[in-house]
């Protein structure tokens, strides 16, 4: 009982770093999208606000990437930066997915700007969660280093959270996570929402609006000529 008040205690100490899984172990399929936002709480000393946007690509079978942008208060103002997941063991049957996730932040505390980068193994498994709804569930251990002109600070957190799906389509998800201060970072919890785009499509114009004409109106292929054509 006495360990469980020092571990509680600690976890509410003044701290240095701060990261989130969010909606990360939602992996995408290749050439698909989805943006996503969330608002979080900082339960350390002092307390601050703060509100995040996520843009989500499944870049292959292996790779999700993502763009993070976002403001808040006191000792976690405007950031910025990148994400990636890459896939180690995919969630099939009665195994459990296994990822890694490494982000890279431009973060404004008070008048102060640095740099910020986190990196661990997410665990995550897809169920069926409220109503029969997908729900997918995450756990991941976050090691952090944040560096600033005058000192460079390490730290992590224990995380675990959900996403679940909130229409049959599952188009629509949201997120619910809780961090839990291991040594010099962040406790927290956050609630988000997002949308999954589907397939994006980044082909060329002219290729598009070809593909878009009519079959009969579509231009023939020219036809590659050679010595013999010109022979006859």
């Amino acid at each position: 009982m006495m360990s469980f008040f020092f571990l509680l205690f600690a976890s509410l100490t003044t701290s240095t770093a701060q990261a989130t899984i969010f909606d990360a172990a939602d992996l995408l399929p290749p050439n698909s999208g989805a943006i996503s936002g969330m608002g979080e709480i900082l339960l350390t000393d002092p307390t601050s606000e703060g509100v995040e946007a996520h843009g989500r690509y499944g870049l292959n079978e292996d790779w999700n990437l993502g763009a993070i942008v976002g403001t808040g208060t006191k000792e976690k103002n405007f950031r910025f930066g990148g994400q990636g997941i890459f896939n180690l063991l995919p969630d099939w049957n009665q195994q459990l997915g296994l990822s890694f996730l490494g982000t890279t932040l431009y973060l404004l505390r008070g008048d102060s700007g640095g740099m910020q980068f986190q990196l661990g193994p997410v665990f995550h498994k897809r169920v069926s969660g409220w109503s029969g709804m997908p729900a997918n569930l995450h756990a991941g251990f976050l090691w952090q280093l944040e560096a600033r002109s005058d000192h460079l600070t390490s730290g992590s957190q224990l995380v675990v959270g959900s996403d679940f799906d909130v229409g049959s389509a599952s188009r629509y998800y949201m997120s619910a996570e809780f961090g839990l201060r291991l040594a010099k970072a962040d406790s927290y919890i956050l609630l988000g929402f997002g949308a999954r785009l589907g397939d994006l499509e980044f082909s060329p114009r002219n290729e598009r609006r070809e593909r878009d004409l009519p079959k009969k109106t579509k231009r023939p292929k020219e036809r590659d000529y050679t010595d013999e054509d010109f022979g006859k």
